[in-house]
């Protein structure tokens, strides 16, 4: 814990989760869940359905007609944005005492007394598989034999991208 002008900051951790789910019994029609928890919680409550709330949904929209290849990642992530947006403005933070500043006021209640605190939200941690990773990381997402790198903005051949050391450009 931290003083801000004789005020105790606490740090608050946030982990973002995004995971599909099929909605049809073929398999084409999905929707993605973002999902946040507070990492201050013991891992046992974590783990609990109970702890994570959701942010809000991402529907598949590869079926729609107006959806084309260049567009659609744009549009993935357009909504994402809307999704991520208020946890951006917690982290920028709100107004303490008429000023604007990184932080959230609060004040906890803790046996009859009161004990303000400064509530500091950052992301810590987001959590998915490696198909909606790669959707919001913008990574390639091709997995076959002849794929000459994992990302398109690098020169790192595949075989190499576990070396810690490799030389890029």
């Amino acid at each position: 814990v931290y003083l801000l002008d004789g005020v105790p900051e606490q740090l608050v951790p946030l982990l973002l989760s995004c995971d599909k789910a099929h909605t049809d019994k073929l398999g084409k029609l999905t929707i993605e869940a973002v999902c946040y928890c507070l990492a201050i919680f013991w891992r046992k409550v974590r783990e609990l359905r109970e702890a994570w709330r959701i942010a809000g949904y991402m529907a598949n929209e590869s079926l729609q007609e107006h959806s084309q290849s260049p567009n659609k990642l744009a549009d993935y992530h357009d909504i994402l944005e809307y999704i991520l947006r208020p946890f951006a403005e917690l982290e920028q933070g709100s107004k303490l005492d008429g000023k604007q500043g990184p932080g959230f006021a609060w004040v906890f209640n803790y046996q009859g007394k009161e004990w303000p605190v400064v509530l500091r939200f950052t992301v810590l941690l987001c959590i998915g598989d490696t198909p909606g990773m790669d959707q919001w990381l913008c990574r390639s997402q091709c997995r076959i034999i002849g794929v000459t790198s994992i990302c398109r903005y690098c020169d790192i051949p595949l075989m190499l991208a576990d070396e810690p050391y490799y030389e890029y450009e």
